[in-house]
């Protein structure tokens, strides 16, 4: 089974859609449970986005029987052109083209890549920031660090940047945190999850910040979907998105005490 799986991600892009990424790790986890954890971490890490520690929390996160088998992956590879019992070609992987924007990409976009581009997403330094510590974060939880000048968190501010995508996994901007708890926004705002968000049995829970995304991701041991939106004004819009993208889920709203 390990060698058709391999075979067939070969025809499977990593840098496809978030939802087909997480899809395949959970089929290959089906199969073979924690010992296909070499097998999906080396077909992720052929994307250009590759992200390890995003990759280690996602796939600890994941259940072998979360309702995801084999032959999603299977499924796949053969729409790209998968023949079972015939030799692996070598083929030009094209990215799964990412979702339309609902809004104008704002003008510090660029500078918002630039950032992404250069943080340290190790637990160490992400843990070791001061507001980390202060609200007793001890792993990465799919930020970085990074030093970064704006207006509101100063010049040259060693900030935690957590990035901000679509549904679709596009980045779109990040928030930008620095020792004092300062915010900026770079680029548009967008959504954080944490979790699985493919199994709809898991809970699902759409909060505000980076902070308590990652409090509830560790109360449920990673098993539930966190959508942070990084605004209280969009707590409701991204729990409609995300109701529309998954109509028969129940998404709750985790309001903070001074919302």
């Amino acid at each position: 089974m390990s060698a058709d799986l391999k075979a067939a991600l070969a025809y499977v892009s990593p840098d496809t859609g978030r939802d087909e990424w997480l899809r395949v790790l959970m089929g290959i986890k089906s199969e073979l449970g924690d010992e296909g954890r070499a097998l999906a971490e080396e077909w992720s890490a052929g994307g250009e986005t590759f992200d390890p520690r995003a990759f280690s929390a996602t796939w600890r996160s994941i259940r072998a029987d979360g309702g995801i088998t084999g032959a999603s992956v299977f499924h796949a590879a053969k729409a790209a052109g998968w023949q079972p019992g015939k030799p692996t070609e070598t083929r030009a992987r094209t990215p799964q083209k990412p979702a339309q924007r609902v809004q104008e990409p704002s003008p510090t976009l660029p500078y918002a890549r630039a950032i992404w581009q250069r943080v340290d997403r190790s637990d160490y330094a992400v843990a070791g920031h001061p507001y980390a510590v202060k609200k007793r974060i001890r792993h990465a939880a799919g930020a970085g660090r990074a030093v970064v000048t704006g207006a509101l968190v100063g010049e040259r501010a060693d900030c935690i940047v957590v990035p901000m995508r679509t549904l679709a996994g596009e980045l779109v901007g990040v928030e930008c945190i620095n020792p004092e708890g300062k915010k900026q926004t770079f680029g548009n705002k967008g959504i954080l999850i944490l979790g699985n968000d493919l199994d709809p049995k898991l809970p699902q829970l759409v909060v505000e910040g980076w902070a308590c995304a990652v409090g509830w991701f560790l109360i449920h041991k990673g098993n539930i979907a966190v959508y942070a939106a990084f605004s209280k004004s969009r707590l409701r819009p991204v729990a409609e998105e995300v109701e529309a993208k998954h109509p028969r889920r129940t998404i709750v709203i985790c309001r903070e005490a001074d919302a």
